[in-house]
């Protein structure tokens, strides 16, 4: 039994157990040779520093920011419950998945081609710098308006009226197969030429001479 502070000038071996009942004070380095097993918690004032790989059994919990200097690698999913904040780019080198919506606040760029499953709906315009390819119909419900000219390689069909405000020029024929009902009148500025009859209900009136 010692009832004072034991000095020991030389190493020190203990063949078995040391227990200590109190605080154990170290004025220098603590050096393990083997394994150090702590049955409870392991509380650091100063930094922590480890030279080799740290190994977690359980879940590893931190009140504070986790800083890495380095690249992160995860072998394995990453669940985050809040906001994700990136102040830089995100790079994803395999498919990116997202069960919800995906919100962009700015300008979205693509710099390749943009493939969607499911319906596309945009709530405001749809500005297209180059040539927009369709392989398929295009279905519109309102009013479609074009401020410029539209070009039809193919024929076009039109199931109801075709109402036109201003002048309309044909750069060739036109044809009717049906009658062509006018109901206002009908001027021609070069000659006319009817390969059969012409059937005149009422008053014909010619401002000129009638050659036959």
């Amino acid at each position: 039994s010692l009832n004072s502070k034991l000095f020991v000038a030389n190493d020190v071996s203990f063949n078995s157990k040391l227990s200590v009942t109190g605080v154990a004070t170290m004025n220098n380095n603590l050096v393990v040779i083997k394994d150090a097993s702590l049955n409870s918690k392991l509380f650091v004032n100063g930094d922590a520093s480890f030279n080799s790989i740290l190994n977690v059994g359980g879940i590893a919990t931190m009140n504070d920011n986790l800083v890495v200097i380095k690249d992160a690698s995860l072998n394995s999913k990453l669940f985050v419950n809040d906001d994700v904040s990136l102040n830089s780019k995100l790079s994803v080198t395999g498919i990116a998945t997202m069960n919800d919506n995906l919100v962009v606040v700015k300008d979205a760029s693509l710099n390749s081609k943009l493939f969607v499953n499911g319906d596309a709906s945009f709530n405001n315009t749809l500005i297209v710098g180059g040539v927009a390819t369709m392989n398929d119909n295009l279905v519109v419900i309102k009013d479609a308006s074009l401020n410029s000219k539209l070009f039809v390689n193919d024929d076009v069909s039109l199931n109801s009226k075709l109402s036109v405000t201003g002048v309309a020029t044909m750069n060739d024929q036109l044809v009717v197969i049906k009658d062509a009902s006018l109901n206002s009148k009908l001027f021609v500025a070069q000659d006319v030429s009817f390969n059969s009859k012409l059937s005149v209900t009422g008053v014909a009136t010619m401002n000129d001479q009638l050659v036959v």
